[in-house]
């Protein structure tokens, strides 16, 4: 045995035996010395000629613990090393515990036992628990600082234990587990690859113990921001009893049926290890073990972490273009709007003085053509204005736009691919709803959106793909052709379902599209209304809210009925009949957009904007990470002195 690293912490927390490290090297071909040896020696002496590394010096146990999680190879071994370094870097909110003797961590434990049982499984796996106490009321930010607190108990796992994996178990019995609405799914999709790609944690199972129905949607929400694998790991059991079938009975706590000390035995013990002087000791330093990037080859960190979950991966472009786009005006009956609505949104942004708006134009105009990385360069005046006014009449924001818009067509292009509405897999999907925008708009220069999933539609979870795909869509045809202050989406349920149809969005998607309707097209959301009589929508606004700006989450309401959107609409007149007001109906509205959208000017249009994209060999380094690499999803590239 190798006792120099191979120490069991002297704690009542976690145990484990040299035969069971004996067992776990054999699977993973590393059981003899002289080669596990040999392999910690070319692990270390590589970890020494990093440049960008401003840690140096790791312990042979975190080496050898970290082959152990890399299934014996050293090239995942460096992979690994590397990956949580720079998360330490890019992400250092999540390593700032160091110290576990504070108020707020002794509120978040106030609120339920937290620990981890002390003996490994028969497959040596490690087991988390959580208990919750009757009526705990956890906050957001109760789930917020459990992830950090986490995220440093798995810093000690990888000092000091040894095992195949882990399994977590959530008691949520005694109490409602609708406080779970509580939780950032957008945090959690952050966190859990610190775990699993940045500390190599293999996650066996997570089990929740609960007999409340509103579970299910919760998992399915869940499941959206987990890898394939680990949602099918998701378990759901309804009493404790039930628990001895995922866990061996002989390593559980006495109220859940084993032969261990309680559960609040564990959580002292486990209290007694996180607030002692040793790891805030191992905190401290296992911060230092970030990178500077401005040291890091940046092709191999661009070939390692650009293409991880939620960022881009830089694309080429050759094709050339010129934009001829409409003036300000409309010729569709499916959106109206007078000179009177263009005067007033020019006077707000000071850009109503005819000399001052053309200075402006030929700025930006003169600007598009020197940037070597934008394919098109030549866009038409209204395009430009329409812009300007999204920008509120700042220059230097609407080369942002115009930039930003142009590098998403680049990067996301499966949002753009449509050209040809009729003729697209999106009229699968318009068969289960009516979506339409009002011709009018309200007194203040809004358009309202509205959209109605008919009854008995069968709602999959592809079919959110295809709108997001409809919707850039129609925010291309409604930038080239229209003129309002903003927008009002009215999201019409209450004829099917609601729980159901919302356990089907991907959250992590809709995360990605969003910024393609507000920083690309420049949208300005006045309010997101979700009409549906389903308690469970508040349990879903409060998970999307996260995914918003600030702004625009206290723009988000709710009405339980159509008489009660005259109380977030005073213009009511402007809407359908069937909705109160004056306007045709929502399904000859429908008509009137397709009929639009299907036209050859706007195929035309959707053709020639489809090519308005970015050659990223051509734009300088720092302008991209400065723009883009701090978008939501995205790490931006930091300098660390």
């Amino acid at each position: 045995m190798d006792a120099e690293y191979i120490v069991e912490p002297d704690n009542q927390m976690i145990k484990f035996a040299p035969e069971v490290v004996e067992e776990i090297r054999k699977e993973f071909n590393i059981h003899k010395k002289s080669e596990r040896e040999e392999a910690i020696a070319i692990i270390d002496k590589w970890i020494k000629s990093q440049d960008h590394f401003n840690k140096k010096d790791f312990s042979k146990g975190y080496i050898d613990r970290t082959i152990i999680t890399s299934k014996g190879s050293l090239e995942r071994a460096k992979k690994q090393i590397d990956r949580i370094c720079t998360i330490k870097t890019l992400m250092p909110k999540y390593f700032e515990i160091v110290d576990f003797k504070r108020d707020d961590i002794d509120d978040l434990f106030s609120t339920g036992y937290y620990g981890f049982l002390p003996k490994l499984t028969k497959e040596y796996h490690r087991v988390v628990l959580m208990k919750v106490h009757p009526n705990a009321a956890l906050s957001a930010a109760n789930y917020s600082l459990f992830l950090h607190v986490m995220v440093a108990t798995v810093e000690y796992l990888r000092s000091n234990d040894y095992s195949r994996g882990v399994s977590l178990v959530f008691d949520y019995y005694d109490t409602r587990v609708e406080c779970l609405a509580n939780m950032s799914l957008y945090e959690y999709q952050q966190v859990i690859p610190i775990a699993t790609e940045g500390y190599g944690i293999r996650v066996k199972g997570v089990i929740f113990i609960t007999a409340s129905k509103f579970i299910e949607g919760f998992i399915k929400l869940l499941k959206t921001v987990l890898t394939k694998k680990l949602g099918e790991r998701l378990h759901v059991i309804s009493s404790r009893e039930a628990l001895k079938g995922f866990i061996d009975e002989n390593v559980l706590p006495e109220e859940y049926g084993g032969p261990e000390i309680s559960m609040e035995k564990i959580h002292n013990n486990t209290m007694e290890v996180l607030q002692s002087n040793e790891l805030t000791q191992l905190l401290t330093e296992m911060r230092k073990a970030t990178t500077d990037e401005s040291k890091r080859c940046t092709d191999s960190f661009n070939e390692k972490y650009m293409g991880m979950p939620g960022t881009f991966r830089t694309l080429r472009c050759d094709c050339r273009f010129e934009i001829v786009i409409r003036s300000m005006e409309s010729k569709y009956k499916v959106i109206s709007y007078g000179p009177e609505v263009v005067r007033a949104i020019r006077k707000e942004y000071n850009i109503d003085d005819e000399e001052r708006r053309e200075e402006a134009l030929r700025i930006i105009e003169e600007w598009l053509i020197k940037q070597d990385h934008l394919v098109v360069k030549k866009y038409s005046r209204g395009y430009i204005e329409r812009c300007l006014l999204t920008c509120k009449g700042s220059i230097e924001r609407t080369k942002i736009q115009i930039d930003k818009m142009c590098t998403l067509r680049t990067l996301m292009p499966q949002y753009f691919e449509i050209t040809n509405l009729k003729d697209s897999d999106l009229m699968d999907y318009v068969t289960k709803c009516n979506v339409g925008y009002t011709p009018r708009q309200t007194k203040e220069h809004y358009r309202v959106l509205l959209m109605k999933l008919k009854a008995n539609a069968d709602i999959k979870s592809t079919d959110f793909h295809k709108l997001y795909k409809f919707y850039a869509l129609a925010a291309e045809f409604l930038k080239s052709f229209d003129c309002c202050r903003g927008y009002i989406a009215i999201f019409d349920s209450l004829d099917i379902n609601t729980a159901e149809m919302l356990s089907k969005v991907n959250l992590v998607e809709l995360q990605h599209f969003l910024p393609i309707i507000t920083d690309g097209y420049g949208g300005r959301i006045k309010g997101l209304i979700f009409l549906t009589g389903s308690k469970f929508i508040d349990t879903f606004v409060r998970m999307i809210k996260p995914l918003f700006k600030e702004k625009i989450r206290n723009r988000i309401h709710v009405a339980t009925s159509k008489e009660h959107l005259v109380q977030i609409i005073p213009d009511i007149d402007i809407l359908p009949e069937e909705y109160g007001g004056t306007e045709k109906p929502l399904e000859q509205l429908t008509e009137d957009l397709f009929e639009a959208l299907d036209s050859e000017p706007v195929r035309e249009l959707l053709r020639t904007m489809t090519a308005a994209g970015t050659d990223e060999n051509k734009r300088q380094l720092d302008v991209f990470n400065e723009h883009y690499m701090g978008m939501p999803g995205t790490f931006r590239t930091m300098n660390l002195d």
